[in-house]
């Protein structure tokens, strides 16, 4: 018996249900990270299972629509109505540094080869803990939550005591503290905290020193942060917590890039900023764990609000 699209009973077939999953995903990212081109790409590169015109023109609609609505309601909520042109939920500042040179396209190629690797091994850890967790986890609540437990404890220890480990303190003159949130945790009244800067806060404002901080962090606390940041990640990802990916991945790929913006920056140039090393991390990272491209590149420079740095991001 013929069903017609129009009469209710397409709901149950399976290939609406498909495009109205990838409508939503669009929608959500669209207005989370006010990039509705970034979520339009996302969906085409990987949600989508074919690809057609008038998916193209559902999700397209339903990103302008999310991300137009949440504006008005933001405005509205600011107290400010008439103005609807307000910052997204993920927002990390824009870039003030805009010019790279061409030996430079080298290194963010380099940070890309990492960010591959390193993705892979993620993919690899994870799929191993997957499958332990489905051999003495699945089908028993109690053992379930109490790994949930475990995880988190060890985490919340982990980041409690790096800063403890890490004491170096740097002042605070020359800081624009709305720019990049700073720690002093046990340093003196007028200095802050490098390894407190990042684990003392959530990860919005640790990115934010990721991808602005003026000063150098330093090899050791980079290079500490960002296997915390790894481990934590793999492990958790698949946790029976909704844990997410994208912005681990984010996180974590921006602790190695600005790992290496700092080596480019102490031995080879000392003009280069390191910032957006960081931003070329975080790309690259995500996209090795998710294996998307102009998806990735789209949505890091929409957070970053520079697009300055295409040609960087698509190389990473």
């Amino acid at each position: 018996m013929q069903v017609n699209k129009y009469s209710g009973n397409h709901y149950k077939w399976d290939h609406y249900k498909k495009e109205y999953v990838a409508v939503g995903t669009s929608a959500g990212i669209a207005a989370a990270f006010g990039a509705p081109s970034a979520s339009v790409l996302f969906v085409m590169e990987e949600m989508a299972s074919f690809w057609s015109t008038p998916l193209l023109w559902m999700v397209t609609l339903g990103s302008f629509f999310a991300a137009t609505l949440f504006n008005i309601m933001r405005a509205i909520y600011d107290g400010n109505p008439d103005y609807i042109n307000v910052e997204d939920l993920v927002i990390f500042g824009q870039l003030s540094h805009n010019e790279y040179q061409m030996w430079e396209i080298l290194t963010f190629a380099f940070i890309g080869i990492m960010g591959g690797l390193t993705g892979g091994m993620f993919n690899w850890i994870n799929t191993h803990i997957t499958l332990f967790r489905k051999k003495y986890c699945w089908g028993k609540p109690h053992i379930r939550v109490l790994e949930v437990v475990c995880v988190t404890f060890v985490s919340i220890c982990l980041f409690f005591v790096m800063p403890l480990w890490f004491t170096e303190c740097k002042s605070n003159h020359g800081h624009d503290k709305d720019k990049t949130p700073l720690v002093r945790w046990d340093c003196d009244h007028d200095e802050h905290n490098l390894m407190a800067n990042l684990t003392f806060q959530n990860m919005d404002k640790a990115c934010l020193n990721l991808f602005h901080y003026d000063d150098d962090f330093g090899f050791g606390v980079l290079a500490i942060y960002w296997l915390l940041l790894y481990t934590c990640a793999v492990v958790t990802y698949g946790l029976s917590i909704p844990s997410g990916l994208i912005d681990p991945t984010v996180f974590t790929g921006a602790a190695m890039g600005r790992f290496f913006g700092e080596f480019v920056e102490n031995y080879i140039d000392s003009h280069i900023e390191p910032g957006p090393y960081a931003v070329a991390g975080a790309a690259a990272f995500l996209a090795g764990v998710s294996r998307l491209t102009l998806a990735v590149a789209v949505l890091i420079l929409s957070i970053v609000n520079n697009n300055d740095y295409f040609l960087p991001m698509i190389l990473a």
